[in-house]
């Protein structure tokens, strides 16, 4: 878990913030490994993602069409900043 990533016996200055809907209730038993690669400085800021074959199945048609809209439209613009061109990101 989280708690599990802090050297206690060291001077560990690493904090994450973390924002998250309030119907997201699943998403704090993820958050030990969204913030993982934070904590370990591996990098400044961690998107979480769905599986795209789930989401589609499980909300509304309209909903998953206008978020899969944004990311790539919010990811397009990301790009345009240096330190924001992720090999892995997700287009």
């Amino acid at each position: 878990k989280a708690r599990d990533l802090l050297d206690t016996n060291n001077n560990n200055d690493k904090t994450a913030i973390c924002f998250a809907e309030p119907e997201k209730v699943d998403i704090a038993n993820h958050l030990h490994l969204i913030v993982r690669p934070i904590l370990d400085g591996s990098t400044d800021i961690v998107v979480p993602t769905r599986s795209d074959q789930l989401f589609q199945q499980t909300y509304p048609i309209e909903q998953y069409h206008s978020e899969n809209f944004a990311n790539l439209h919010f990811n397009s613009l990301a790009q345009q900043f240096k330190g924001f061109q992720a090999k892995d990101a997700k287009q």
